[in-house]
């Protein structure tokens, strides 16, 4: 019998299970097989309608549907901002975010 604990400080219980007593997730999930716990971390992989989302990422354990949706989230954790205004010096995570703020300068 394995019983898995988790921290409730662990990026998985912060981002997924609530703290709130009246939660329907319980802050502390005990899985007594390691089947259980499996099934669990795929369950966290579905979105809406049982979309599979298999690109996780390994910083939160956030899940995405596409390698470009984590290419772009993964930016939060590392502050990357690639794309560059060619009006001023303001950068940007997301080419649409850059496109839109160019009309600023082109009306």
């Amino acid at each position: 019998m394995t019983i898995s604990l988790y921290n409730s400080s662990s990026p998985h219980i912060t981002s997924h299970h609530s703290t709130n007593w009246q939660s329907t997730i319980p802050l502390l999930q005990i899985f007594m097989h390691k089947n259980a716990m499996q099934m669990h971390a795929r369950e966290l992989q579905r979105g809406l309608g049982g979309e599979v989302k298999p690109h996780q990422c390994q910083q939160c354990l956030k899940s995405f549907s596409s390698n470009h949706q984590l290419v772009q989230h993964i930016r939060v954790h590392t502050g990357e901002k690639p794309y560059k205004c060619s009006y001023c010096d303001r950068r940007f995570k997301q080419l649409s975010h850059v496109q839109q703020h160019t009309r600023l300068h082109t009306g």
